[in-house]
């Protein structure tokens, strides 16, 4: 699965440690350190699953973590809350808050994975199916891997994700913004041309199989993925 998370945390070593880990794990990580762009964030672009810090730069965890839960587009979000404290009354804010799990520093970035890969499966378990079957198409999220008739075909962790979008959204018109935002992250600064540039070799990808023309070019709009 290809998660969206936002991580909101002032510690800069463990928030580039966090982003580091998770894009490996496939994974699209935005950071802020700012309660007020995190709301922003959120409107703009929702994530799967947000990871919130007791201390921020402008706020207390605490505090957004009430607004978020207060919010219509937030009141389901999941949230995994970090604190420094390690006494329980603090953790039972956290949960009494509106957590859906609570850390306590320091914690590794293999710890914190295997947490919110747990509170996906509880709270957003449509992410987390293991594969799509599209067009002849069997793509795996878990082993990354994607097959046409029991033959592995071979793309970049970029065509992947592509692919991956598009198959989830079947039928319906993916904007070259939106894939840019999705398949590279909103704080990656590239050119939309990108997106026609890795179409182009997905295709290649695709050629001899019988998703050979699923991916359709909607003049002036994006792409489409049509089996």
């Amino acid at each position: 699965m290809t998660l969206r998370i936002l991580v909101i945390d002032t510690d800069a070593e463990f928030t580039s440690a966090i982003y580091d880990h998770f894009e490996h794990n496939g994974d699209i990580v935005d950071v802020t350190e700012r309660a007020d762009e995190a709301k922003l964030k959120i409107s703009e672009l929702p994530p799967d699953l947000v990871v919130l810090a007791w201390r921020l730069a402008d706020a207390s965890g605490i505090e957004l973590c009430r607004q978020l839960r207060l919010r219509r587009d937030s009141a389901q979000l999941p949230i995994i809350m970090l604190t420094e404290r390690t006494d329980e009354a603090a953790r039972v804010r956290c949960l009494e808050t509106g957590a859906d799990d609570v850390l306590t520093k320091p914690v590794s970035t293999s710890e914190l994975l295997a947490h919110v890969n747990a509170v996906v499966r509880r709270h957003r378990p449509h992410l987390i199916v293991e594969a799509l079957r599209l067009g002849g198409i069997e793509l795996n999220r878990f082993t990354h891997r994607v097959q046409y008739m029991g033959r592995e075909l071979k793309m970049s962790p970029v065509e992947f994700r592509l692919l991956m979008k598009l198959m989830e959204n079947s039928g319906r018109i993916m904007p070259r913004a939106l894939l840019l935002d999705q398949v590279w992250g909103s704080d990656v600064y590239i050119n939309e041309r990108t997106v026609d540039v890795h179409i182009a070799r997905l295709r290649s990808c695709l050629r001899g199989t019988t998703a050979d023309n699923a991916i359709q070019t909607v003049r002036g709009l994006g792409y489409s993925f049509v089996a």
